[in-house]
């Protein structure tokens, strides 16, 4: 049973839209080529290597170059958490190892203004997800033996606490807005580790819908497909092809899709289709990750990363831009 870095200009479509070139996957990284350039928006931020080596990289959304976010939080409890829904700001979560203190840290691309909040104001904040209007930010923490969801206004810096229950987020905790901003969905643990997804409603904490077992796809903006469609998998399955299912909160409605193909996980769903990662060890081979539909099949290359660092963390900005050809 289980649980559920420069650049090598692609061989992609260029074209351009409303002045601004789409470059489209497939996409190529290698992270020792990688250097720091203010851009103006992302379309993918990536969290590749281990421990200390980690390193932030985002996809210039306009030129299709990977590079690094100067000025950016540093420091060994620093952490990315999430990419803006329209690729223009970073959130992470700062702090130091010797002390207690951690902070929210919004920062812009295009300016490196940084707004920053308190994450230990109620509980300690564990994930946090800009709305897609960029005014809020939802906020996923533990608080003693509860887990705790908390909306904070980025303008004032206003807090307050919009859902919690019995639980925590430490393990698999997840947090992300529908594409139309009513409702977030949330994935916890139980305390007997039993993975559960609940999705509310943004505005009063409502629980909208509740999925046992159930568990979103890890990547802050790639857990829906629509305002009202959710991609979750199992918290625990038997087999190499775990199923996929896709929740309707208004309805209640699952549909089951299963997997002929075996992939190594499920990382987000990025235009209609889900991004996979191939079963092959990272340090001989990279990292390769695939687009497929729902069932595993056709898939398509998306993004290869050069042998050793690993991916640590994978988000996609759905407001980016163009993905399609």
């Amino acid at each position: 049973m289980r649980r559920a870095g420069g650049v090598h200009r692609p061989p992609a479509t260029d074209r351009k839209r409303r002045g601004i070139v789409v470059v489209r996957p497939p996409w190529e990284l290698t992270t020792v080529e990688v250097r720091e350039r203010v851009i103006r928006r992302a379309r993918l931020l990536l969290v590749v290597g281990h421990g200390r080596g980690r390193r932030t990289v985002v996809l210039d959304a306009d030129t299709g170059d990977f590079v690094g976010i100067p000025g950016r939080p540093r420091g060994p409890e620093t952490e990315a958490l999430s990419l803006s829904p329209d690729g223009t700001h970073v959130v992470f979560r700062a702090g130091s190892r010797w002390r207690s203190a951690r902070r929210l840290v919004v920062h812009t691309l295009a300016t490196g203004e940084q707004r920053t909040f308190d994450a230990r104001a109620d509980g300690l904040d564990r994930q946090a997800v800009l709305s897609p209007d960029g005014f809020s930010l939802a906020t996923l923490g533990d608080l003693d033996d509860d887990v705790l969801v908390s909306m904070l206004d980025i303008r004032t810096g206003a807090r307050r606490r919009l859902w919690s229950t019995e639980g925590m987020s430490i393990l698999s905790g997840w947090l992300g807005w529908s594409p139309d901003a009513r409702r977030l969905a949330v994935t916890y643990d139980t305390h007997d580790a039993d993975g559960r997804t609940v999705v509310i409603d943004a505005r009063d904490g409502r629980v909208v819908s509740r999925h046992e077992g159930m568990v979103a796809l890890p990547g802050a903006n790639g857990g829906w497909l629509g305002p009202d469609e959710l991609l979750l998998t199992p918290d625990e399955f038997d087999t190499d092809t775990p199923p996929v299912f896709l929740a309707r909160p208004n309805t209640g409605e699952i549909d089951r899709h299963d997997p002929e193909l075996a992939w190594l996980d499920r990382l987000a769903a990025v235009d209609g289709r889900v991004i996979q990662r191939e079963n092959i060890d990272p340090d001989v081979a990279g990292v390769r990750l695939v687009s497929t539909e729902l069932d595993g099949t056709e898939p398509r290359p998306f993004l290869t990363i050069g042998p050793g660092p690993g991916l640590a963390l994978f988000d996609h900005a759905p407001r980016s831009g163009a993905w399609s050809a």
